[in-house]
């Protein structure tokens, strides 16, 4: 998959959420999206989605993408956000069913294949409401992986977990980028992005003001990701 952005803005109630965002996402990749609370972050996941009205184009494999999203779409990608509050009640074999029903998924063992990979073995019969963040954020991976998408959309995926959550997941999204996949993470947590981001994408009050490889950082002086998002928004200040 290639995904291309082009003009992307979107205003809510008058403010500028996101303003003039070009980028493109190559295949082998994973990218971290950094910025402060507030700087668009979740919109830009939640445009990607076709969740919120915009105005620019979404361009995939070289196609453009109508503002309204069908299955296929979704059957390609992966999501991890919150679970919205009606599935509180929910069971997590409920919540397997109407995701296999709603991707084609043959087998719901598929799912529980990844949440064994992610560290969480719990009674299926659990519902929503009791599981910790932690085990909500495993199970949300899970489903989001379970139907072999081409890009991924991870929205804060390390909260809640501990050392060994975190060491799973990058190595789930390690194995997962190989095979022509696009990874996009969301996270405050520079120092879990950094072991595991090719590409930084700094975004500020809907702007995109930096986007860089950070393979490139120690030839330019650059010693972690904290910095460069300082120096970047120091950059952007003085402007």
């Amino acid at each position: 998959m290639y995904l291309r952005v082009e003009g992307l803005n979107k205003v809510i109630k008058g403010r500028t959420v996101l303003e003039d965002v070009n980028l493109s996402f190559m295949p082998n990749k994973i990218y971290g999206l950094i910025g402060d609370n507030g700087a668009g972050k979740t919109t830009f996941f939640r445009t990607v989605l076709g969740l919120t009205k915009y105005s620019g184009k979404f361009y995939i494999d070289g196609i453009e993408e109508s503002n309204y999203r069908n299955d296929g779409f979704f059957k390609r990608v992966g999501v991890v956000m919150p679970f919205p509050k009606a599935y509180e009640k929910c069971t997590i074999q409920e919540i397997f069913e109407e995701h296999c029903f709603y991707m084609g998924i043959p087998e719901i063992n598929r799912i529980s294949s990844f949440l064994s990979r992610l560290g969480l073995n719990t009674n299926l019969n659990a519902k929503i409401s009791d599981l910790s963040l932690g085990m909500k954020q495993k199970l949300n991976i899970a489903l989001a992986l379970s139907h072999r998408p081409d890009l991924l959309l991870l929205d804060e995926p390390f909260n809640g977990l501990d050392r060994t959550g975190i060491y799973n997941l990058k190595k789930v999204m390690n194995d997962f980028k190989q095979n022509n996949k696009i990874v996009i993470i969301s996270s405050h947590s520079f120092r879990e992005l950094e072991d595991i981001i090719d590409e930084v994408i700094v975004l500020d009050s809907g702007k995109i003001i930096a986007s860089e490889d950070v393979n490139l950082f120690p030839e330019k002086g650059i010693n972690s990701l904290d910095e460069f998002f300082e120096m970047m928004k120091g950059g952007e200040d003085d402007e």
